[in-house]
């Protein structure tokens, strides 16, 4: 007797090695597959589910290969039980969807609080269930939140430099209560919208405008606009909101051909003609240097009196042309006596600060006469008073 009965013993450790399914599992996940996919839609108002909304799961269970599993349910966090499925052949999968609609509750706490207790029972052990959790958090608030850019691109599906994206953000209160200081702040534009109350039902809209600098499009190729939200409501202090809305718009580059246009003049071992820049409209560039030409000195680019070298941003396709100014003839430096201009006088005779050289004859000839009458007069000076 006690020989069958420790055969027997041993038959069944044998079993339960072989067959796992053969004995009451601890964990659920160890005799099914469980594999849940959810939420299977985004918030529709925005950052957070709001009241009303529906939230669904689908879950697939796939029965373990060694026994037939029965009365598969599952209980929600309230103690709420729904039966799924009856039972569950070896190897057999079959798909539920669970729900979950959004209340008040939730949306003033914040965030839903999701936990999806899942059990089975075996023919062996029917009176006994094996469970496992699948656990969730997801965001609530009572206020729905939109942001669109309400301009399209002017030219294209593409923003470009210099354009302006305006961000229409819309706020809504979907809740029960009064909702109170309402922050919205942009981190791309850096600016942000206060509301200080928003009662039930109502709503607001603010513009948040966007010029497209060149740096963003060179180093992301995007915009994007997100919106951090805060929120509380006086009606239940405890309560504290908070979430984000972004948007991203795309941004591209505009070619743009600068000439420089160089006349007579050489650059770079290059004489007359023209040179060709290819750069981006709001791109920073520099100006080519400067032509020389001889007998003039360069002045500046004409098209917008561009310096040598100097740096500009670049506004679209543009001509430029090399402005040169004559240099002044040499003035040559006479002699003493000199007469170097050719026609007896000192090279500084046109401006009348030293008299030419061919004029000095005249002068001499009235200083002579000058002198005579001098003599003249002194002589008849004595004459009388000899007289006397």
């Amino acid at each position: 007797m006690k020989k069958r009965l420790i055969i027997a013993l041993l038959s069944l450790m044998v079993a339960a090695v072989l067959f796992p399914g053969s004995a009451l599992a601890e964990d659920l996940d160890d005799c099914m597959t469980i594999e849940m996919r959810g939420p299977l839609d985004d918030p529709l108002h925005g950052f957070a589910y709001v009241p009303g909304d529906v939230i669904k799961w689908e879950v697939d269970f796939t029965c373990g290969d060694y026994q037939e599993l029965v009365n598969i349910g599952v209980t929600d966090e309230e103690g709420d039980k729904t039966l799924l499925f009856s039972h569950l052949a070896p190897g057999e999968k079959m798909t539920a969807t669970l729900t979950h609609t959004v209340t008040q509750d939730d949306a003033l706490a914040g965030s839903i609080e999701k936990d999806f207790t899942f059990s089975a029972s075996t023919h062996e052990f029917s009176d006994e269930e094996i469970t496992a959790t699948r656990s969730y958090t997801l965001p609530a608030s009572p206020l729905y939140v939109t942001v669109e850019a309400t301009n399209p691109p002017s030219n294209g599906p593409q923003y470009v430099f210099g354009e302006t994206i305006n961000w229409k953000v819309t706020v809504k209160n979907v809740g029960l209560a009064n909702l109170n200081d309402i922050l919205i702040s942009d981190h791309l534009s850096g600016a942000s919208w206060l509301i200080e109350t928003l009662a039930p039902d109502g709503s607001m809209t603010h513009d948040f405008p966007y010029t497209v600098p060149y740096d963003v499009i060179i180093h992301s190729g995007d915009a994007k606009f997100e919106a951090v939200i805060t929120a509380r409501s006086s009606d239940y202090p405890s309560s504290g909101l908070s979430g984000r809305v972004t948007d991203t718009q795309y941004l591209t580059t505009t070619p743009a051909k600068l000439t420089f246009n160089l006349g007579e003049g050489t650059l770079d071992s290059q004489t007359g003609g023209s040179i060709t820049i290819d750069a981006n409209v709001g791109e920073t560039i520099k100006a080519p240097g400067a032509p020389t030409l001889d007998g003039h000195t360069f002045k500046y680019w004409e098209g917008s009196q561009l310096q040598a070298g100097e740096e500009f941003v670049v506004e679209g396709d543009h001509d430029y042309t090399a402005i040169y100014e004559k240099n002044a003839d040499p003035t040559p430096n006479g002699d003493d006596d000199g007469d170097d201009n050719g026609d007896g006088g000192s090279g500084d005779a046109e401006d009348g600060s030293t008299p030419k050289t061919g004029d000095t004859a005249p002068i001499a000839a009235l200083a002579l006469l000058a002198g005579a009458a001098l003599i003249s007069i002194s002589m008849t000076a004595r004459r009388s008073r000899t007289r006397i």
